[in-house]
């Protein structure tokens, strides 16, 4: 069953509880930063259940959350000083350090990032209740594309046979959750493996591989397709009848530097 956009109502009501998703392509990280922080905002200012969804792609770069480190760069580039004597290593990727649980974590297209800005204490949810959430709806998106994955709720991903496909980032605020979780359905893995996601219960021990991995390597997947199927259950986890969808935002044309276009 589709997603249900309807066309005429007022999302400015004080009293709507609806959702507003934003499908914006592959856009500039640092935008989207700053599109979750007004979204976040605006928020705080209300008193009923209305949230904002952000489902995107971002150009290559490498985000570090509180659980990551420089020692989760793979691969780097090792410079000398006008001495040759000291060594300055630097990332092959951009690499920007957040405020978001988790680690180091490598963005390029071909990765959804889903960005829920929901307030969560209003709708009676704790933490944990809503990372629960998330993780369901984006694992019941890839079942329904045929995709087999494993939901391991203790090292803050989804698994395939092929290694981990879905990451957890969350930033928490006066009751508000925004960025949220990244998938990788078709990103470059030369990209991927770039950084590794290490958490402090990352379960090595398991056997089981841990390295980054697409959805497209256990079956072939449309990225719009399963982009469709997270709103939908993003949507239905957290009790939003009614959602209204845009395909741009007018603080992207201000504070975006790049905008890439991915088919």
């Amino acid at each position: 069953m589709p997603p249900h956009y309807p066309q005429n109502s007022n999302s400015s009501d004080p009293e709507s509880g609806a959702l507003d998703v934003y499908f914006l392509g592959c856009v500039d990280f640092e935008a989207t930063e700053l599109l979750q922080q007004k979204f976040t905002e605006e928020i705080e200012f209300r008193r009923d259940l209305h949230g904002k969804l952000l489902i995107c792609e971002h150009p290559p770069l490498i985000s570090v959350g509180r659980e990551g480190s420089h020692a989760d760069l793979r691969y780097s580039d090792v410079w000398l000083t006008e001495n040759h004597e000291d060594r300055i290593v630097r990332p092959s990727l951009e690499v920007r350090w957040v405020k978001r649980g988790g680690g180091a974590l490598v963005h390029a297209p071909g990765q959804l990032a889903i960005y829920p800005v929901i307030p969560y204490t209003r709708q009676g949810f704790n933490v944990v209740e809503y990372r629960d959430r998330l993780m369901r709806a984006v694992t019941r998106a890839c079942e329904e594309s045929r995709i087999a994955v494993e939901c391991r709720k203790a090292d803050l991903g989804l698994f395939t046979r092929h290694g981990q496909v879905g990451f957890v980032g969350l930033s928490c605020r006066d009751g508000i959750i925004s960025r949220g979780m990244y998938l990788n359905v078709a990103a470059p893995l030369e990209l991927l493996r770039q950084a590794h996601w290490s958490m402090e219960n990352d379960s090595v021990e398991s056997g089981r591989c841990t390295e980054p991995a697409n959805l497209v390597q256990s079956r072939r997947v449309s990225i719009s397709a399963i982009r469709e199927r997270v709103l939908y259950h993003v949507q239905n986890e957290f009790g939003y009848e009614r959602s209204h969808l845009y395909t741009s935002h007018p603080l992207l044309r201000r504070v975006s530097r790049k905008v890439y276009e991915y088919a």
